[in-house]
């Protein structure tokens, strides 16, 4: 499928996978007129890497036999039968031909061509990373269910303030009263003692 992408491709180990000239990525051979290819934007060569060998190549027709990949080497595909598979082709490096389409200066759009009908180019373009997920929210009916829950906490919260400082009061006035108490007792014992001294005497 097209994916958004511009052309037939498949995605591999985070990258996406097609050929110019374009085609299906599961069709069988189908000849092309060898035309220049021009390189979209974004995209680039793939690497001759053993993994993309394997998993891309091989594992895929690409309506063609082999396929140019970056440096020059070509490999056989799926259609290339059972002794070209995933092979490299001896003879047909360096059969990709390549130009500016826009002359030498830096960021000139590339130009290829295929060094056979029967051969195709494979290119790659890296897939953007997945946005990070938003943040979860409630639903509107729990989110109304918490506010309630809270609202009527307030309440209880109030009347338990209001218990706090009557008994804060009490203890107040306890203290104070034992305070006065002490007051007596000891305005009692001075003159209990003022008493005593006289009798002394």
């Amino acid at each position: 499928a097209d994916g958004g992408h511009g052309m037939p491709h498949i995605v591999h180990d985070g990258f996406a996978y097609a050929v110019l000239p374009a085609a299906d990525p599961d069709g069988g051979l189908q000849h092309h007129d060898k035309s220049w290819q021009r390189m979209p934007a974004g995209w680039e060569l793939a690497p001759a890497q053993p993994g993309i060998v394997a998993g891309v190549v091989a594992a895929h027709g690409w309506s063609s036999l082999e396929l140019h990949l970056a440096g020059g080497k070509v490999f056989g595909t799926k259609n290339s039968g059972p002794q070209w598979v995933g092979k490299e082709v001896p003879g047909a490096e360096g059969t990709l031909s390549s130009r500016s389409s826009s002359g030498a200066e830096p960021g000139a759009c590339m130009e290829y061509k295929p060094g056979h009908k029967c051969f195709r180019i494979l290119i790659r373009k890296q897939l953007l990373a997945a946005a990070p997920a938003a943040p979860q929210r409630l639903p509107a009916d729990g989110a109304e269910q918490q506010l309630g829950e809270l609202l009527r906490e307030v309440p209880r919260l109030e009347d338990r303030t209001r218990q706090l400082e009557a008994t804060s009061e009490d203890l107040r006035r306890a203290l104070a009263a034992e305070q006065q108490e002490k007051q007596v007792l000891e305005a009692r014992v001075d003159g209990m003692q003022g008493e005593m001294e006289n009798l002394a005497r």
